[in-house]
């Protein structure tokens, strides 16, 4: 039986990861025109059929980030719906939803004034909400504050 050594000691293989990274390296500088040549023929004899794979490559992506989303609203319906009341009303001037000066779960000594949002604990009632910096309303969705 024999045991097979590659040039980095590795044993079992031919070439381990690193050795095949090398081949491939030298390789490619090697025939690097000739690759270049090739792929600059393939571009001008089918940029047509490249034209419409690119295209329908790129509306597929589209259809998967809709779905995403749509999932993403469905899965979240309360949340937006409390969204659109505040974002409509402020709007329309007709309701409004203040917001407190700073943050109202930042401690005494470090309260935030910065990037604040309205926090809510219960989407059934929107009209019921807390004040909270970005931090503190990630930490209070996660229920790690209150």
């Amino acid at each position: 039986m024999k045991i097979m050594l590659c040039s980095h000691g590795v044993l079992g293989k031919a070439k381990c990861k690193q050795c095949q990274k090398e081949y491939d390296k030298k390789r490619y500088l090697k025939l690097r025109k000739e690759i270049i040549q090739r792929a600059r023929l393939f571009y001008k004899t089918n940029r047509e059929k490249i034209r419409i794979y690119r295209q329908h490559r790129n509306i597929i992506e589209h259809e998967k980030i809709l779905a995403q989303r749509r999932n993403s609203r469905i899965k979240h319906l309360d949340h937006v719906q409390v969204q659109n009341i505040i974002t409509r009303g402020n709007r329309r001037g007709k309701i409004k939803y203040p917001l407190a000066p700073s943050c109202e779960l930042c401690p005494e000594e470090d309260k935030r004034t910065e990037k604040l949002e309205h926090a809510h604990f219960d989407y059934d009632y929107p009209e019921l909400y807390v004040t909270a910096c970005r931090e503190c309303h990630a930490f209070a969705d996660k229920g790690l504050i209150l």
